[in-house]
Order: C-alpha cells, then sequence, then structure tokens
C-alpha cells in the first residue's frame, strides 16, 4: 500500500482514491448489472449517476437483492473478482486478502437505509463474535455509479483509535463527545473512484435524496496483522445484557 493512502487512513481514517478502476476495468466491474435477471429490474443511468427502476417492482427488487439471496453473492462475488484483477489492487494491495466479511448495499430514495446511522466497522464483529476482529482489516468502498452529496456517505475525520465505542450501525446513537467537533466529509466520487476506511473510523449512510437507487459494495480486506480494540464499557454492558437474553431464551 503506498505510503500516502496509509498515512491518510493512518492520520485521516479514510482515503479517497480516484479512478481505482481504468475505463476497462470500470466497465468489468458494472457488466454484472448486463445480467438479464437484474435488467428487468434495474436501469443504469446513461450518465452513471444510479439505477433506476419501476415504481411497482422496487419490493421485487429488494427481495432479489437481499442478504442471503444467491443473486446478492454473485454480485459480491463479481465485485471482488472485478477488484482483485484492477492495476490498482496488484500494486497496492497484493499481500491482502478478504476475509470473508462483504455486503452489497442498496439504497432507495426516500427510504431509510440500514447503515443510516454512526457506526465503526470494528463494532460488529466485536459484538458478534465473527472471528475477524483481532486482525485489522479495511473496508473498500466501491459504488457501481457515481456518489453525490444527494446520495451518499459521511465519514468523520479521525485518527485510527483502538476505542470500540456503542454506537450501532441500527441504532440512532449521537457521535462520542471526542469526535462531535470533528470534521464530517460527504463523499462526492466518480463511477471507478473507491473509499477506503479504517476498520475504527466512524461513518454513516445518509438518506437518498436523489432520484436514483445508489447500489454499492463493502469489501473487506485484510494483511492478517494483529490487533487488539479496547470496547467501551457501554459496548461491553450491551454484549453482556445480550448474552444473558440469549442463555433466558434457551
Amino acid at each position: 500500500m503506498k505510503d500516502i493512502i496509509k498515512n491518510n487512513l493512518e492520520n485521516y481514517g479514510y482515503t479517497i482514491v480516484k479512478n481505482a478502476f481504468t475505463e476497462i476495468e470500470t466497465k468489468n466491474l458494472i457488466s454484472i448489472f448486463e445480467n438479464p435477471e437484474l435488467k428487468q429490474f434495474l436501469t443504469l443511468d446513461k450518465n452513471n449517476c444510479g439505477f433506476t427502476t419501476n415504481d411497482g417492482k422496487k419490493d421485487n427488487l429488494q427481495n432479489l437483492l437481499k442478504s442471503d439471496s444467491n443473486m446478492n453473492k454473485e454480485i459480491i462475488n463479481h465485485a471482488l473478482s472485478s477488484f482483485e484483477k484492477t492495476k490498482f489492487f496488484k500494486e497496492n494491495l497484493s499481500n491482502f486478502e478478504t476475509n470473508g466479511w462483504n455486503g452489497l448495499r442498496v439504497n432507495v430514495p426516500s427510504q431509510k437505509f440500514k447503515n443510516v446511522c454512526w457506526h465503526q466497522d470494528i463494532q460488529t464483529p466485536i459484538e458478534n463474535k465473527m472471528d475477524i476482529e483481532d486482525k485489522k482489516f479495511y473496508t473498500f468502498w466501491i459504488p457501481f455509479s457515481s456518489v453525490n452529496e444527494n446520495n451518499s456517505i459521511e465519514i468523520v475525520n479521525m485518527p485510527f483509535t483502538n476505542k470500540v465505542f456503542h454506537n450501532h450501525y441500527k441504532i440512532n446513537i449521537p457521535l462520542p463527545k471526542i469526535y462531535r467537533n470533528s470534521e464530517i466529509h460527504k463523499v462526492k466520487i466518480s463511477l471507478g473512484d473507491l473509499v477506503i476506511l479504517n476498520n475504527s473510523t466512524f461513518h454513516r449512510s445518509t438518506w437518498n435524496q436523489s432520484n436514483f437507487i445508489r447500489i454499492s459494495a463493502d469489501l473487506r480486506y485484510t494483511k492478517n496483522e494483529k490487533t487488539s480494540f479496547d470496547a467501551s464499557f457501554l459496548l461491553r454492558m450491551r454484549i453482556f445484557k445480550n448474552k444473558i437474553k440469549n442463555l433466558v431464551k434457551k
């Protein structure tokens, strides 16, 4: 990984990589949406602003792309394969591998997105004991279209930290006091660009106020570098309470 990328991640918590995909690599990335099953629901705008669908097909589309669907897995596998074939990946990430925790994000206009709340990516593996939390990983956020201020994500400008707070992507909890006055960056990128996030960086999705569906992939890679995190008291308490609840259910 180039020094400028490493320094940005360490000091700011994220970095934006312009033209991470060449024109040919970008065409390969979005070629998955030529799949006939997807084409009956989705159309990519000619200016790459996002996807459109008939209002009557939104429910069918969301069922088609739900997290446990075959199509969801097919798109993620295609994104992984396309990304790993890029010149950017080969030059910067040849010693990285996916940790297996990848996701497809579908952000529909005027609908609340499940990742809307402030969160750190490391919180979920710690709370759910996913066995990937002891190795530092990075999230590569790759939209399949351009992204602007109307259908974006927000990232807190913050240096890397080992502290993991109790914020949860499904629970609307304010940022910790230490970060409430920090600069917040609203991402604006073109198709072929990507965002890299530290696993401790606070970020959230915003309401989609555009006319387009935003579809993106969260790809997570690690160099198998051992790390440890300091879970906050409130996070440890929530984990303990959930453990008690699960024991009672049994």
